[in-house]
């Protein structure tokens, strides 16, 4: 008799994988579990009252309405705020990626300033 893949293990590396955003194909993948198998284990549990099946598939939809509620993007003000916070609390990571988008950008040197101000001297040409 083969053994069984629905482990506690595998359970959870998928639930795992769903809540980090994975589609089912590729955390089956991941995990060298054929789709096909694991659907049937969804099967199986949506049609159970209780029991290991069961539980496995209203972790997997807790993990799915996780990923749904989760907000597509950040806004680059929350973006920015985040950061801040993970600078003061002591993150080096947030402390290189911080001085790499904001400070280094305010230490380059405009050369052409005239340049700039073409733009507006041809805007306002057009208005007049």
């Amino acid at each position: 008799m083969a053994v069984s893949k629905f482990t506690s293990i595998t359970r959870g590396a998928l639930i795992e994988r769903t809540a980090a955003g994975a589609s089912l194909p590729d955390a089956c993948r991941s995990l060298g579990l054929r789709e096909v198998t694991v659907k049937s284990w969804i099967t199986r549990g949506r049609r159970a009252l209780s029991g290991e099946y069961f539980d496995f598939v209203r972790d997997i939809d807790a993990a799915r309405m996780t990923v749904r509620e989760r907000p597509t993007s950040l806004e680059p003000a929350d973006f920015r705020r985040y950061l801040e916070a993970a600078v003061r609390a002591g993150s080096v990571a947030a402390m290189k990626l911080w001085a790499s988008l904001y400070i280094e950008k305010s230490k380059e040197v405009v050369t052409d300033d005239d340049h700039d101000l073409d733009e507006l001297d041809e805007l306002a040409r057009r208005r007049a």
